[in-house]
Order: C-alpha cells, then sequence, then structure tokens
C-alpha cells in the first residue's frame, strides 16, 4: 500500500488526476494454478472497470510489472479489441510521456542502481531504458544491473516444495550481480525482487519512485 500512496503522490505532484481502483484479485493465482472458470469471472469483472476508466479518459496504471505484463498479455483478445493494450501502462511508461522536467539543486551525482523485474524485460519497449530517461529528466544518475530471475518467480517462489530452488537461484545468480554495491543505491521495480531482498539481505531496497517522490519533495 505504501508503493501504491507513493505513486499517487508523485503523479498528484506532476498535475495528474489520480483515482486508484478498489483491490480486486487480478486473477492471476487462478490462472497459473489451471483454474480457468475462476480466471474468466475474474477478468472480466476487471475487464469492465478497464473499459470504464478508458471511456472517461484515465490511463490505468500499474506498477508492479509482473501484473501489468499479466494484463497484457494473459487477459486475451478481448483485451485487444477494446485497445486496453494501449492504456495500461507501466508507471515508467505514464513518467516518460510526460513533459515536466525537474532538476534539483545541489545533486548528489552518484548513481542509483536498477534491478528490473524479469517480465518486465520481456515487454516491448525497452521498460529499463524507459527508467534511464526518466531519472534523467529529474537530473538524477541510474545504471541498469542485468540480472534475471530472483527465484521467487511470483507462486513458485512462496511454496515450500520450491524453497531450495528458489534460494539456489537467488544466491547463485541474482545475489551475485548487486554484490559489492551500497545497497541503499539498489532499486528494484519487483515486489517479488524486493522481497527476496529484504529475506536474504534484511535490507528494505527501493522502488524507483520512492526516490523519484523523495527527490521531487526535496525541490
Amino acid at each position: 500500500p505504501s508503493l501504491l500512496l507513493q505513486t499517487a503522490s508523485l503523479l498528484t505532484h506532476l498535475g495528474y488526476e489520480v483515482k486508484l481502483f478498489p483491490y480486486v484479485d487480478s486473477g492471476k493465482t487462478w490462472h497459473v494454478k489451471g483454474f480457468l472458470d475462476q480466471f474468466e469471472r475474474c477478468s472480466r469483472y476487471n475487464m469492465d472497470l478497464f473499459v470504464q476508466a478508458k471511456e472517461q479518459g484515465y490511463f490505468i496504471v500499474g506498477v508492479e510489472p509482473s501484473m501489468v505484463s499479466f494484463f497484457r498479455k494473459d487477459y486475451g483478445d478481448v483485451f485487444y479489441e477494446q485497445g486496453l493494450d494501449k492504456t495500461v501502462l507501466l508507471i515508467q511508461e505514464l513518467l516518460d510521456k510526460s513533459d515536466i522536467v525537474i532538476k534539483t539543486e545541489n545533486q548528489n551525482k552518484e548513481p542509483y542502481y536498477l534491478l528490473n523485474h524479469c517480465m518486465e524485460l520481456s515487454m516491448e519497449g525497452d521498460m529499463d531504458k524507459i527508467w534511464e530517461r526518466v531519472f534523467k529528466k529529474m537530473g538524477l544518475s541510474l545504471e541498469l544491473i542485468k540480472s534475471g530471475c530472483c527465484g521467487m518467480a511470483g507462486i513458485f517462489g512462496m511454496e515450500t516444495r520450491h524453497e531450495h530452488l528458489s534460494t539456489t537461484i537467488y544466491k547463485d545468480h541474482y545475489q551475485k550481480v548487486f554484490c559489492g554495491k551500497d545497497l541503499s543505491r539498489v532499486l528494484a521495480t519487483g515486489f517479488s525482487c524486493r522481497s527476496q531482498i529484504k529475506y536474504f539481505e534484511k535490507i528494505d531496497v527501493k522502488h524507483p519512485v520512492d526516490v523519484l517522490l523523495t527527490y521531487l519533495n526535496s525541490t
């Protein structure tokens, strides 16, 4: 909830009118586990909400890459027929559209380091490069870290039977890509990624929105 409120605050600062959807089940768990009837009920309900938002002229913006990717790729042909693939955006896509350029005084030129969610990197449009452009607009330096899956892989890493494999993926690969970097300046876009780092490293890494809002509030 804190990231959602931070995102709403950031967009409000930038002049956008923000409305929050009520909490609804995306249907992702039903879809992953093969319960397609339940998934269809969830998707139809959500589709109605999306269409209403579109008709009122709103962008639908998500901060969790796996969910935006899920909406774009797994909600079916109706999603495209309604033109919703062009309406559901990741937060950096909306920020990239903004003409507002904010550069803070006395900026710290030390870079931040970004870990993109692996589903985000599978989407069209170089989502990592978009974050780089957004940070540049704010006068901030951002370096992209090449990484793969953190080992959580959504519900996969939450199941006890997958704990060993999830841990192995994290320690044998993911942990190594940011080894030696100041974790206070490491950012991660995915909830799973941030959760894995918190579990193993005992530290909360930030989402890029958190950093942008902090710098915006300092101007």
